[in-house]
């Protein structure tokens, strides 16, 4: 099972929730592979593109997005399972009250273009329109120091499934067990999906071989 994880802003390959889920998912490293890109995040548009070209192209089963990671997650055209947490659901209020860090040299203050192009996506998202109720989980941290819980709400009238979980909004050791909960949940459902696939695909070549003895010309 491929999981794809989309950090939030001013983040990198090397994300230290990126880590964890990892380190989290090391026994069982036959059965998951987590990937993680750096994508073109100064713009929602550019970033999307680029994910949803590596869904594709990496057979992609599973979508994990933290923060303003989440939010493109939950922009993403695709049908394939998504995990959110502690989304940000509204980039063009939440941006702009993001400064540099005094001790983060490399921090930039987020640009007025960067802002303006996640703008066209906050009503799809804070709608849920284009999703069903089973594709998408919502996971908000309980001590959240940027957002709070008051996502929390939007998210579950939009999309059904929100649950809070331990833990800030950068995440810490005590969340892992609900991100692995939801993560296991949707490799429940792809397996079930997958034996459902076995079975028609077995149906359907025992329908051709009674048709085949029962006419052996039929398919000459």
């Amino acid at each position: 099972m491929k999981i794809l994880f989309v950090y939030g802003y001013g983040g990198n390959t090397d994300s230290a929730f990126c880590r964890r889920i990892r380190e989290a998912l090391r026994p069982w490293s036959e059965y998951f592979e987590v990937l993680c890109y750096e994508y073109p995040q100064h713009n929602c548009a550019a970033a999307k593109a680029f994910l949803e070209d590596v869904i594709k192209r990496e057979n992609v089963d599973v979508v994990v997005g933290t923060s303003l990671g989440a939010f493109i997650t939950l922009a993403l055209e695709t049908d394939k399972r998504k995990v959110a947490i502690n989304p940000c659901m509204r980039p063009t209020a939440e941006l702009p009250l993001l400064k540099p860090r005094p001790d983060h040299p490399d921090d930039v203050a987020p640009s007025a273009e960067m802002i303006a192009s996640y703008q066209p996506y906050e009503e799809k998202v804070n709608t849920g329109v284009g999703h069903g109720k089973k594709q998408v989980r919502g996971l908000f941290g309980e001590d959240d120091e940027l957002f709070g819980t008051k996502h929390f709400e939007t998210f579950r009238t939009a999309y059904g499934n929100a649950k809070l979980m331990p833990g800030g909004h950068h995440g810490n050791k005590d969340a892992i067990p609900a991100i692995l909960s939801a993560i296991r949940n949707e490799r429940n459902r792809k397996n079930k999906r997958d034996q459902k696939r076995e079975f028609n695909h077995r149906a359907h070549e025992e329908y051709f071989d009674e048709l085949f003895r029962r006419d052996p010309d039929l398919f000459c």
